[in-house]
């Protein structure tokens, strides 16, 4: 029997695929994980053991005291990655916490931040400029800080596709002086993770080298923003000085961590968006492939969706690998119990097809099937069982795929009823954010969604090329601590779907 899948396994496939290009992908080890003393940041936190209607206070703060904390405690440079502006608490504590790192440290510090503004945004831009200014009052005049603002949505020359196809960030994480990074897929926004309706959402800190992959990712998205759309401006501070663009780069070089800082290795993976752009790579998809086909154990996920919305144009494969994340080829499903379309990555549903005929156990959350909240794209158990038994089907009988289904796969829900949070607003937010998996001994914490990302807007394709970046780490400790703290409350507490037979295709 073939062994399940390892780190070195994950790097070597990389590196046999990519050659000597190492742009998407990172190993290390000495990193420092499962003994932190709060390495998991699951919001909202502690819901789950007090079930109410009305979270507490502060429920989130020590998420965003970690935020702050990280970056009061920089040296040399800070880069952070986020979708749109940063507001609210994570806004004003990033402020206060370079303020405070300025005060401990000679300089000089270098913050970069990476905005991406999605391809055919209705809503208004973030201004780098007022960001500046409002940072500025802030802190005040400090010769010694130097910031640089990109905002990362772009088109290429020449591409054939309507203008407002592009590349834009999705990654969201934290990296400090190559010591330290907090990572997830928590977007940096006190609205609406810090009110009474916040989506569930996943982040953890790992402090080594695994932080000096974030950085190095920042190069390649400051280098893509050079590519921005003309209406789109980005900015630095030097000196005091706000001015457009980024200017000549200051010296953002980190030495790279050298000693010790724990045991755990480390699998960073990026999903490089501008793939009109030479020498850019994916090898965010292909570990997440791959380790998934290799899982013999149990394979646990936890998504906001597996499928995207049911586009006609993705019935020709042409065109999804022309307009969508990773150029991934898809397969269109039509749910029987809901007469929707759905479209899902092929690769992913035919990993879980082999995990599940290597005796894997198949766990799979995602948001509620309602379309009940703001993060969901429809998804439901239907059309997942359905999509899966397409591709059991091709080797196995009906019947060995029902009992396969039935004794091997769940999925689950966000809770939509019963004793659980916000029973009295039914109709607001109960879905999930978390870009999570595990297969066997391996798991990842990222930005990058397990659906196929496209948009759609007045019968206009616009691509959705997006910048991921997340971890993979290794080990029995450290997979059993994400699942003691993170995964199976979350479970425990999910609706269960009714596996129906009848949905089968």
């Amino acid at each position: 029997m073939s062994q399940s899948p390892s780190l070195i396994d994950l790097k070597n496939f990389l590196d046999a695929k990519y050659g000597n290009n190492r742009k998407g992908y990172a190993y290390s080890t000495q990193n420092r994980f499962h003994d932190l003393p709060n390495p998991i940041f699951a919001t909202p936190m502690n819901i789950l053991r007090n079930p109410s209607d009305d979270l507490p206070p502060g429920r989130d703060a020590a998420f965003v005291q970690e935020f702050r904390h990280l970056i009061a405690s920089a040296k040399s440079q800070i880069d952070i990655a986020n979708l749109e502006d940063l507001n609210g608490a994570f806004r004003q504590e990033l402020f206060l916490g370079i303020k405070d790192a300025l005060a401990s440290g000679p300089g000089p510090l270098v913050v970069r931040i990476v905005m991406g503004v999605p391809s055919g945004y209705p809503r208004k831009a973030p201004n780098p400029h007022q960001f500046l200014k409002d940072m500025k009052k802030e802190i005040g005049f400090d010769k010694s800080l130097s910031v640089y603002v990109a905002l990362q949505n772009q088109s290429y020359p020449g591409r054939p596709l309507p203008p407002l196809t592009g590349t834009w960030n999705h990654a969201k994480y934290v990296a400090v002086d190559s010591r330290h990074v907090l990572l997830g897929g928590h977007n940096w926004w006190g609205k609406p993770y810090l009110e009474q309706r916040p989506p569930f959402d996943l982040s953890i800190r790992i402090d080594g080298p695994a932080a000096n992959a974030a950085h190095r990712n920042s190069d390649i998205l400051f280098r893509l923003s050079a590519y921005r759309i003309t209406e789109l401006t980005s900015a630095h501070m030097i000196d005091g000085k706000i001015a457009d663009g980024l200017g000549t780069m200051e010296n953002h070089t980190t030495p790279v961590v050298t000693h010790p800082m724990g045991s755990t290795a480390a699998l960073a993976v990026a999903q490089n968006g501008g793939y009109f752009e030479s020498g850019l790579t994916n090898p965010s998809l292909d570990v997440m492939h791959r380790a998934i086909s290799m899982a013999h154990r149990e394979v646990n996920i936890s998504q906001m969706s597996l499928a995207s919305e049911g586009l006609p144009v993705l019935i020709l494969p042409e065109f999804s690998r022309m307009q969508t994340c990773g150029k991934v080829d898809c397969i269109v499903v039509w749910s029987p119990s809901d007469k929707v379309k759905r479209v899902y990555d092929v690769k992913l549903i035919e990993s879980i097809a082999k995990a599940l005929q290597q005796n894997a156990k198949i766990n799979i959350y995602i948001s509620n099937s309602a379309n009940v909240g703001g993060y969901t794209n429809g998804d439901n158990a239907a059309s997942i069982y359905r999509v899966i038994a397409h591709f059991l089907l091709k080797s196995l009988s009906r019947d060995r795929v029902i009992a396969v289904l039935g004794s091997q796969c769940q999925i689950k829900t966000v809770m939509t009823h019963g004793s659980i949070p916000w029973t009295k607003a039914p109709q607001e937010s109960k879905s999930n954010h978390a870009k999570f998996w595990s297969a066997d001994d391996l798991f990842y914490v990222g930005s990058h969604n397990m659906y196929p990302s496209v948009m759609s807007r007045v019968n206009v394709l616009i691509s959705g090329h997006l910048s991921e970046w997340g971890v993979v780490l290794e080990g029995k400790v450290e997979t059993q601590r994400m699942d003691n703290d993170y995964f199976r409350p979350f479970w425990n507490a999910g609706h269960q779907a009714k596996f129906d037979p009848h949905w089968l295709p």
